[in-house]
C-alpha cells in the first residue's frame, strides 16, 4: 500500500489511525520520501488546477521531510515509469 501524500498535521492522525486498524495483519512499514525540485513541484501542482492557496501553504511545509533519514527518491526528471522502478528496487533491497 502507498500513501501519496505528506503525512503531517490532520493526515498524521488519519494515517495513525490505519497504522491501529492494521495492527493484527502483519506487514512492514518502509517510509520513502518522494520529491522533486520546487519549480517542478509548482508546475505539477497548477496541472492538478490547485489553487493559488494551496500551492502557497505546500510551499510553506515543502522542506518539512529533508532531516528525516528515509529513503528519498528525486523525481524532478523522472517518469511514473521510473519512479515505480525505483521504488520497487529500493524495496527488493530491504
Amino acid at each position: 500500500m502507498i500513501f501519496d501524500w505528506g503525512i503531517h498535521g490532520p493526515r498524521k492522525r488519519l494515517f495513525n489511525n490505519i497504522l491501529k486498524n492494521l495492527e493484527d495483519i502483519e506487514f512492514e512499514y518502509i517510509p520513502i520520501i518522494i520529491t522533486c525540485d520546487e519549480k517542478e513541484n509548482i508546475t505539477r501542482m497548477k496541472m492538478d488546477e490547485r489553487s493559488k492557496l494551496r500551492i502557497g501553504r505546500a510551499m510553506e511545509i515543502r522542506n518539512l521531510y529533508n532531516d528525516l533519514s528515509h529513503y528519498t527518491i528525486d523525481t524532478t526528471d523522472m517518469s511514473p515509469d521510473e519512479v515505480v522502478d525505483d521504488i520497487v528496487k529500493y524495496l527488493k533491497l530491504v
